[in-house]
Formats: C-alpha cells, structure tokens, sequence
C-alpha cells in the first residue's frame, strides 16, 4: 500500500526534481487541490524565467497533468487556468505552438 502522504511530502520537497512528472501522478486524484497548486506555482515561476521552445515542451507536460485531475472543482480551475495563460502569454508564439500540440488549448 502507497503511503500518500508521504509521497505529497516529497513532491513539495522536490518540486524541481527530474522525477516531478512521475512522482505526483500516483497523487493527482489523492489531493487535487494540493497538486493544482503546486503544479501551476511550478509552471508559471518556470514560465518567468524560461524563454524557449524547450522549455515550453516541459511545461506543457507539467500542464497536461492537471487534465489527469477529476475533480470537477479543480477542473474549472483549469480551464480558467488555460484561458488566461492564453490571454498571458499571447506574445509567446511557440508556447502557444506547445500548448496547442499538447491539446491544452485550442
């Protein structure tokens, strides 16, 4: 048996972990909440300082998680989420590009 907790712990001790994407899959539907924040914090300090295709690509992995999420609340979180990243980043051509790739936004 998964101990949950213990695996929350780690993810916001080791946000910035190459592991992130495996680790907090197992609980995305544990703590919904908790894993939305942590992931769009992630995302949208990464997003600050990281200017490049590349960098987009991961980024969009870490977003394509949160539609793992069911949780009908944090679902509505997201979508507003990705609508105003659109309106955010609009300059942003090629995040948009990966965005868009990853069927994050339309």
């Amino acid at each position: 048996m998964k101990d949950y907790s213990e695996i929350l712990k780690y993810v916001r001790k080791n946000v910035d972990s190459w592991k992130f994407e495996k680790c907090i899959k197992p609980i995305l539907n544990i703590y919904p909440e908790e894993c939305y924040r942590i992931i769009t914090k992630k995302t949208d300090e990464f997003l600050e300082n990281h200017k490049a295709r590349r960098y987009y690509q991961e980024a969009a992995r870490w977003l394509e998680l949160l539609l793992k999420i069911e949780s009908a609340e944090v679902r509505k979180r997201t979508v507003t989420y990705f609508e105003n990243m659109k309106i955010r980043y609009k300059t942003r051509r090629a995040l948009m590009d990966e965005l868009k790739k990853a069927g994050i936004i339309t």
